[in-house]
């Protein structure tokens, strides 16, 4: 079931030309992600996406990987909306 979040989180791509990339995290699944982000990766990347969410006991730390499915563009300057298919996903609390 898809979860809306609303958090700020981390994209990576492998490339070496891509450095981290702030992301406002909008809703995230077991199988899927979708997020906001100055980044235009291509259909078929490999992302990886680490956020902070409250959880049921306090906060959890939740790194994701998957590939990017689906882009939204919107006019220039705005961010790039991203939907990633996840293939790893680890949920840790944070102490």
């Amino acid at each position: 079931m898809r979860q809306r979040v609303n958090v700020c989180g981390e994209v990576l791509c492998p490339e070496p030309a891509c450095p981290k990339h702030l992301a406002l995290i909008r809703d995230v699944s077991a199988s899927g992600v979708f997020l906001y982000c100055n980044l235009d990766p291509p259909i078929g990347t490999d992302l990886t996406v680490t956020f902070t969410m409250p959880g049921a006991e306090g906060y959890v730390e939740v790194f994701c990987r998957g590939k990017v499915v689906r882009r939204e563009l919107y006019p220039a300057g705005a961010a790039t909306g991203i939907a990633a298919k996840l293939y790893r996903q680890e949920i840790s609390a944070l102490s």
